[in-house]
């Protein structure tokens, strides 16, 4: 069960617009009894005026286990867009075990490729997401990916 108190602040910039909740969200797993807290950063719209509009998600995320908060969280940190679009969608995020030591990392670009590194025995890092291609002419089709088309799809 998902549940959430919404309360948005909203700031207008030059050419953007950017939107960030000001309360958590709730996440329980009834199967497992496990219960979650999620802080999430925030969304902007640039170049709604001039140029191109892109969406790019700035800031810091932390999810937490409301039963061991101190022991039982990953913090992930979306980076903003620099000067060039190699920059843009990436993020890199720690996972904390018991004592506060980081046992994961991940980083990646959530428009592409996401990685994971076991740091507890300094494994190598696995690909562990990859972005599927767009499919043919996806341009005309509001660049949705292959499953967005297929939730429109209405079999007679």
């Amino acid at each position: 069960m998902k549940y959430s108190t919404f309360n948005t602040k909203t700031s207008f910039g030059i050419g953007s617009l950017s939107f960030a909740n000001a309360y958590h969200e709730h996440l329980e797993l009834f199967c497992t009894g496990e219960r979650f807290e999620w802080a999430c950063p925030s969304l902007s719209f640039h170049g709604l005026v001039m140029g191109s509009p892109y969406m790019e998600i700035e800031g810091t995320g932390t999810l937490r286990d409301i039963k061991k908060p101190l022991e039982k969280y990953a913090v992930v940190n979306f980076h903003k867009r620099g000067w060039t679009k190699g920059s843009e969608h990436t993020f890199d995020a720690e996972v904390f075990s018991a004592k506060g030591k980081v046992a994961f990392k991940i980083t990646g670009k959530w428009s592409g490729e996401i990685s994971i590194q076991d740091m507890r025995n300094l494994a190598s890092p696995e690909v562990i997401w990859t972005k599927q291609p767009y499919p043919e002419n996806w341009q005309y089709q509001y660049g949705m990916t292959h499953f967005g088309l297929q939730l429109n799809y209405l079999p007679a």
